[in-house]
């Protein structure tokens, strides 16, 4: 993971880059620029979940957190398809990248389910103090990690507007 986010770092760095010396662009360079922030913000997320996870030293796989990773994996996925359908906006991937956008807010509603569920479950559970607080952290940023992904979601939709 942490070579991933390592990556995702250089791509960023790459993209400023790119953007710096081009003279025309197909779309915004500040919508360009806040989609790759934002992005970079979710990838981060991810590597402080797993930097979370690892050291608080927990050993047993917990199935909320292998549900909500499972969520944010489809929101990965799905912004990767948009990146996909920015290179050409015709009707067509407008339409694609707004659908998409859709299945976002619907994933962001799924791991809120998740955590409020999870949290109740977590306060009744009796756990020590520690545990509790490492679980309800981790669970922190997993939502916050979704959130992220709906920001993108938001800044897509603005790019498809701005390109009508």
């Amino acid at each position: 993971i942490a070579e991933l986010e390592k990556n995702g770092d250089k791509i960023t760095a790459d993209i400023y880059a790119l953007l710096n010396s081009l003279l025309v662009v197909p779309f915004d360079k500040e919508d360009i620029n806040k989609l790759v922030n934002k992005t970079d913000d979710v990838l981060d997320s991810v590597y402080e979940i797993t930097r979370l996870i690892h050291f608080s030293n927990i050993t047993e796989t917990n199935g909320v957190y292998c549900e909500m990773a499972e969520v944010i994996l489809l929101a990965l996925n799905e912004i990767c398809s948009c990146y996909k359908h920015l290179r050409v906006i015709n009707s067509n991937n407008k339409f694609r990248i707004l659908e998409v956008c859709d299945k976002l807010d619907l994933l962001e509603v799924k791991v809120d389910e998740i955590y409020f569920s999870a949290t109740i479950t977590l306060f009744s559970d009796g756990e020590t103090m520690f545990r509790l607080t490492k679980n309800k952290e981790i669970l922190d940023k997993f939502k916050q990690c979704i959130g992220e992904t709906r920001s993108v979601a938001r800044i897509l939709r603005k790019i498809v507007i701005k390109a009508a």
